[in-house]
């Protein structure tokens, strides 16, 4: 689909949030946000739809949700005559658009131009260290500073064109939070996936260095961290045994640390777990997922 046309699209059949300035007070305001990638969404509005399921809804307490033009296009959000996404989305109250062209205008918001510029370039190399390419494109784009970000943009354009957009959904998640640890404000950022790239990208932006404040703001979610906390809420054993089916995919490996007599044991693990043994580790406080 055409830029042109999915912005048609938005402006006209969604009530998304896309002015960016209103973008930037909700996130000051709230104080936390999550980034919705396609691999969680589509899984969710598919269980809303089936189920009339909200086990994230629920989770999130009406705090805003961030989609990017790129994770619009990967839910095919034109083409869903049904309406199905855009019926599940209206649950929540405010649901944040952004175009990756425009991220660097969140920061113009509260800085002059030059600032936001050394602030775009700070936060464009962060977001594509798992990608060298990119983040030598940033680098040299510092050598031509009055046109960096469009030297950037149209390198990020043309690295994705190149490799089919592989992973371009979890990068433009992780572009958009990496521009807002550059605003002044506090703002909780919590990722919510299902594709173990997003947790990769995640980890390698901002677990892999030695002190980072803003990792203090940073959470990842999976269905399997939704059924936890759910859980943990309500200690509703049946409920939880109906839920399990909808959201778990027991082929999908679970990151998670195993408990011994409540105590957590810090082997990180990463593997398949049966629905069965699911339920039966979170029952008996055997277990602590990480994603």
């Amino acid at each position: 689909m055409s830029d042109l046309a999915l912005d048609q699209f938005i402006q006209s059949e969604t009530s998304f949030i896309t002015d960016t300035e209103e973008i930037v007070d909700i996130l000051y305001e709230m104080q936390t946000v999550y980034f919705y990638d396609n691999s969680a969404l589509s899984p969710h509005e598919m269980a809303y739809n089936k189920h009339h399921d909200l086990l994230f809804h629920t989770y999130s307490e009406n705090a805003p949700i961030l989609i990017t033009d790129t994770i619009a296009n990967e839910m095919r959000i034109m083409e869903d005559q049904a309406y199905r996404y855009l019926s599940y989305l209206s649950n929540f109250r405010k649901v944040l658009y952004v175009k990756e062209e425009n991220l660097i205008d969140l920061l113009k918001v509260d800085y002059e131009v030059t600032a936001a510029r050394r602030k775009f370039l700070i936060a464009s190399e962060k977001a594509f260290m798992s990608i060298q390419w990119l983040k030598e494109r940033v680098k040299e784009s510092k050598r031509s500073f009055s046109t960096a970000e469009k030297v950037i943009l149209c390198s990020y354009q043309s690295f994705f064109s190149e490799n089919n957009n592989e992973n371009r959904g979890e990068l433009s998640l992780i572009w958009a939070s990496t521009i807002l640890e550059q605003l002044p404000g506090n703002i909780r950022v919590n990722f919510v996936g299902i594709d173990h790239d997003l947790y990769v990208f995640v980890e390698r932006s901002y677990f892999s260095e030695k002190v980072n404040p803003f990792s203090n703001q940073i959470y990842i979610l999976s269905n399997d961290t939704l059924l936890q906390s759910y859980y943990r809420n309500t200690t509703d054993y049946k409920a939880l045994a109906s839920l399990i089916p909808i959201h778990r995919y027991p082929n999908r490996k679970t990151r998670f640390h195993l408990k011994v007599n409540k105590v957590l044991n810090l082997n990180q693990q990463k593997k398949k777990i049966t629905n069965e043994d699911f339920q039966r580790l979170l029952s008996n406080e055997e277990i602590e997922i990480i994603y």
